[in-house]
């Protein structure tokens, strides 16, 4: 299957965080979201993977209103993408350390 357009394919991450120093409980309304990447388009892929390492899980945050439900996870387009982010730096930023 080849995904066309500029479409990231994620499944959303519930986890809590840490914000300044309270834990903060995951807020499904929210006007943002976490996702780890698990598709998309390949072009789109490739200049994700320039902002982690090759190889690496990808995380991305982005507006959670532009989430389209689709065959078990969701379709994020490249213009509500926020950050993207590796793997240790989410789980940085779940324990409030922000770099």
């Amino acid at each position: 299957m080849k995904t066309l357009g500029k479409f990231i394919k994620i499944k959303e991450l519930q986890d809590d965080f840490m914000i300044d120093g309270l834990l903060q409980k995951y807020d499904d309304s929210s006007p943002f979201m976490f996702g780890i990447v698990i598709g998309g388009n390949d072009t789109l892929l490739d200049e994700l993977s320039t902002c982690s390492n090759y190889g690496d899980k990808i995380i991305i945050s982005f507006r959670r209103v532009a989430k389209v439900p689709y065959l078990n996870c969701y379709l994020v387009s490249k213009e509500d993408v926020i950050d993207v982010m590796t793997e240790s730096e989410y789980e940085d930023i779940k324990k409030g350390v922000i770099r």
